[in-house]
């Protein structure tokens, strides 16, 4: 139950307690920081602990016991709202008791935090599991994504370019110095030191600058064989080259950390409007909305149009009175891709921005804001600054900055 404090102070004690109290003198030092790979919540889709009635009334002013139904029926417009309050509330528990709470142990032992949280790149699952995933890397020192697989750079692996997006945009967000990749499993029989060199430098490309690589292993033995490059195994023809590999990943990822990065655009992070589905889904490409916002993602690659993904909470923040955006990076363009629903404070930053002279171009349907009053739910906003798309068209590339590549 890692929405609760005491029972994650209780995995601190029996797991980082017990490592320091053998290894303590080389925390800092050979031991440098802490990994968590996919923690979860109990209680699947919809995670649950005691307090949590007590805690989404002191978030919300309402009782949800009386709107449970709302999670997975859609009743009436309060059916939105009660959900996107509800992952509200999660996101403050599991972000608090768990993410935090594990940081600042590390911060105390002079450890650094990395890791991800689930499958980065099934924005769906995720927002159930870790809602606005984004947000909750900011308590770490090392946010990481794990796209599994050779696939990348083609069409039918958008949804890891998200990832992978996701982790380097939270790096920039919040001032990280690195992006970390839990990289290399499941990449095929056949892979070679080229195939490797392909996948770490496109991960690169897209802002990771720090690797975990999976296997590094020595024989083609063990339960968890398939899941390691063969090339990393000594039986493979080119194993005694890996060091070769190693050392210039290890130098491009030096010369890429301390650098800044410059980018103009930002999209969305989609976790509201992915929370106030009926029910979340583990796999993309069964879902409309989420399909749609991969493809986004694609095309602004495949056009060489960089960008971030910035999420709500970030943005409500970092928007003045006077509409100037003062993240780290300076985005004049904000894209909101096939969104339903937003938070009625991102809509009014959003306006605010708007009419300070930032760019906002909604792709598909102009969201609806939800509210924190249930007698008012939903509520519609609007600018005349804002561009609206139907579907990305030959007009909308020339909206946006970046690079013009031609010819083959």
């Amino acid at each position: 139950d890692i929405l609760r404090q005491e029972v994650v102070e209780k995995f601190i004690n029996l797991s980082h307690e017990e490592y320091y109290k053998r290894l303590g003198d080389e925390f800092g030092k050979i031991i440098k920081g802490a990994f968590t790979d996919e923690p979860s919540p109990g209680g699947a889709l919809y995670p649950w602990t005691a307090k949590f009635p007590e805690e989404f009334y002191w978030d919300h002013g309402y009782d949800l016991l009386t709107y449970l139904p709302h999670l997975v029926l859609d009743l009436d417009a309060r059916s939105a709202a009660v959900r996107h309050h509800y992952r509200l509330t999660q996101h403050r528990l599991q972000c608090q008791n768990y993410v935090q709470q594990i940081s600042a142990w590390c911060s105390e032992h002079g450890m650094e935090m990395a890791g991800h949280l689930t499958r980065t790149e099934w924005l769906s699952l995720v927002s159930a599991w870790w809602p606005n995933e984004l947000r909750c890397y900011k308590q770490m020192d090392i946010p990481c994504t794990d796209p599994l697989g050779a696939s990348c750079g083609w069409k039918d692996a958008a949804s890891y370019h998200s990832g992978i997006k996701v982790a380097s945009s939270a790096a920039h967000l919040f001032k990280r110095a690195q992006a970390g990749s839990d990289a290399l499993a499941v990449v095929g029989d056949e892979a070679s030191l080229r195939d490797l060199k392909y996948l770490l430098d496109y991960q690169m490309v897209l802002g990771i600058n720090h690797f975990g690589l999976h296997g590094l292993s020595y024989s083609l033995d063990g339960p968890r064989k398939d899941e390691v490059p063969p090339s990393i195994f000594y039986q493979h023809s080119e194993w005694k080259q890996m060091p070769v590999l190693l050392d210039y990943l290890k130098k491009t990822c030096e010369e890429l950390t301390g650098g800044t990065h410059v980018c103009q655009i930002a999209i969305l992070y989609p976790s509201t409007s992915l929370v106030c589905q009926v029910k979340p889904q583990a796999h993309w490409p069964y879902l409309e909305d989420e399909a749609l916002i991969h493809d986004v993602v694609e095309s602004l690659l495949s056009k060489q149009k960089d960008f971030d993904f910035i999420d709500e909470v970030t943005l409500q923040e970092n928007v003045t009175d006077k509409g100037e955006l003062t993240t780290p990076e300076k985005y004049r363009y904000l894209i909101l891709p096939y969104l339903r629903f937003i938070d009625h404070r991102t809509a009014n930053a959003l306006l605010k921005f708007a009419a300070a002279g930032g760019k906002i171009i909604v792709i598909g349907r102009k969201p609806l804001a939800i509210t924190q009053d249930l007698k008012e739910p939903v509520v519609t906003w609007t600018h005349e600054k804002i561009k609206f798309y139907e579907t990305i068209d030959d007009s909308f590339w020339e909206e946006l900055p970046g690079l013009e590549v031609k010819g083959e």
